[in-house]
């Protein structure tokens, strides 16, 4: 792994470079309180004129979608932060721009959006209309259309966190007036930029930040793991088919990621019941040994089934009168699935 020293907005200013978070990357989750720190740290190395180290951000080329014009990059870690400070970016141009406003610097609105936001050139001339970050699927379009300035997505596909945080940047901006501070601590913000290798597995990178404390959960590493050998294309295509409707089913729950790891566990006492798993925690691992040891189909037919076995899933548990114990008993969780009648259409066979 090489990694190096820099600024972060060397990094996010990189010309020809497109950044790309992998559909199997958790949706943006940042709001006010994380917002807020950024604000102040901004706004202290800003009047102090000193550096502030805001941590590593691990990434990999992506050579299936570069071209000879754009190097396509993932980003492995570091997406909460890169998403946060281009909206932050993205509030600073439109302030100048509404105020007619240029930096002491001589940066204006124009060649913030072209050298940070939008692909693909040091200066506006050179700006393409597409953006230099693309987000995953749940966050791609509201993204698209705060830095165009476009209509919001329908309520199903928009992003609330997106537009909160950059409307929350701009209240800020209007209210204490004071873009030149803000944008030079943004200049001062550093980062430990780490690309993964070719010989490096990013797999193994992204269940090493789970365990130093990264705050993912099984469903995320599931879904790492279940996307991360199949074609961007193909992602996209299957994340919109199975695993976002998957992710729809738990998404009132008060924790959905906890109502997530249990139809994954009771998925996998049903499918190998020798690698059923008692503990939530132990759910990964028995995943990746189902995957690794059993003679198992398609990435597609091992979502249709778990689609499919979380739909009954969630209709059983919201039942009038289902009782906790008879869908532990059913779906074995927590108990024996010897000599249970299973219905295997509900995996796809």
């Amino acid at each position: 792994m090489k990694t190096t020293q820099r600024t972060f907005l060397d990094y996010l200013g990189a010309p020809h470079t497109h950044f790309i978070i992998p559909v199997y990357q958790r949706v943006y989750t940042w709001s006010d309180k994380q917002c807020a720190t950024l604000w102040r740290d901004c706004a202290h190395a800003g009047e102090t004129q000193s550096e502030h180290f805001i941590g590593t951000v691990l990434y990999s080329p992506d050579p299936e979608l570069t071209s000879a014009q754009t190097q396509a990059i993932d980003i492995i870690d570091g997406q909460q932060r890169t998403a946060t400070i281009s909206l932050l970016i993205a509030a600073l141009a439109d302030y100048l721009e509404e105020q007619g406003m240029v930096l002491e610097d001589g940066t204006d609105a124009a060649e913030l959006r072209a050298r940070f936001l939008l692909a693909d050139g040091r200066n506006p001339e050179e700006a393409s209309r597409e953006e230099k970050l693309t987000l995953s699927r749940l966050d791609r379009a509201t993204m698209t259309a705060v830095l165009n300035h476009t209509d919001l997505p329908e309520e199903d596909d928009l992003s609330k966190n997106v537009v909160s945080n950059y409307q929350r940047f701009k209240s800020y901006l209007q209210a204490e007036s004071d873009a030149e501070t803000i944008w030079r601590g943004l200049k001062q913000l550093t980062i430990i930029a780490a690309e993964v290798e070719e010989s490096d597995c990013p797999q193994t990178v992204f269940e090493s930040l789970n365990s130093k404390g990264m705050p993912l959960t099984t469903a995320d590493l599931a879904r790492n793991l279940l996307f991360s050998d199949v074609e961007y294309e193909e992602q996209e295509r299957l994340y919109d088919q199975y695993w976002r409707p998957i992710e729809n089913l738990f998404a009132d729950d008060d924790d959905d990621a906890t109502s997530m790891n249990a139809a994954l566990r009771g998925w996998l006492a049903v499918k190998a019941p020798h690698l059923r798993s008692r503990a939530s925690d132990d759910v990964y691992n028995a995943l990746k040994a189902f995957l690794q040891t059993e003679n198992h189909s398609d990435t597609e037919s091992l979502l249709r089934g778990f689609k499919g076995f979380c739909e009954t899933f969630r209709a059983r548990s919201q039942s009038k009168g289902a009782r906790t114990a008879d869908m532990h008993t059913t779906w074995g969780i927590g108990g024996r699935t010897k000599g249970l009648p299973v219905d295997r259409s509900l995996f796809g066979e």
